[in-house]
């Protein structure tokens, strides 16, 4: 079977989610490393008193939770969403069975950045134009996530591009696949049986 059939464009808002998790997974490394390498956040310009109200003495900790959950976590999500490939591990985590892993950890991806950042409102007792904009970005991650071409995209259900389909691709494979998921009738499994027998 040719890579044609199984191929789907990719919707304009899918290629937008990744371009927003990337940024904000590579964003979250350097500034969760930069944190762990100088927990008094000299290193950053960011002050520990910004921690009185928090349990933490100094910025190790929220460095490595910054790094893993907003920064690993999202690149993992971007390789996710751009491969597509099936992960035993993360479907674990899947809560959306219908949906690619990624589909799913990219909507978690959004939930943790508003948790993120809310908490550290609690906790600096102050609210800048930079916990606004994590916030709207965490809300634009989910909006673009659940966006129906978006769900579409990333369904669990293989998809087959049956206006692009020749006769050298008909495998009964094919056949039953184009069965399963175009709901075909009975008729048109016949006619293209009739049409594999042929070309062989």
């Amino acid at each position: 079977m040719t890579d044609k059939i199984q191929s789907v464009p990719r919707p304009f808002a899918a290629r937008l989610l990744i371009f927003l998790q990337m940024l904000l997974g590579v964003g979250a490394v350097f500034g969760g490393l930069g944190l762990i390498i100088d927990p008094g956040g000299q290193l950053i310009r960011m002050p520990v008193s910004f921690l009185e109200q928090s349990p933490f003495s100094n910025f190790l900790i929220p460095g490595i939770i910054l790094m893993i959950m907003l920064g690993v976590l999202p690149l993992i999500v971007v390789i996710g969403l751009v491969r597509k490939r099936p992960w035993k591990i993360a479907e674990k985590l899947n809560i959306f069975p219908d949906r690619h892993w990624s589909w799913t950890y990219s909507f978690y991806t959004g939930f943790i950045l508003i948790i993120w950042i809310t908490l550290q409102v609690y906790f600096v007792q102050r609210v800048g134009i930079i916990h606004v904009v994590y916030i709207f970005w965490g809300l634009i991650i989910q909006a673009l996530t659940i966006l129906p071409p978006v769900q579409k995209y990333y369904s669990a259900k293989p998809t087959i591009d049956i206006y692009h389909i020749t006769l050298r691709d008909l495998t009964l494979k094919t056949i039953i696949k184009l069965l399963t998921i175009s709901n075909l009738s009975t008729s048109s499994f016949n006619t293209l049986y009739q049409y594999r027998m042929f070309e062989v």
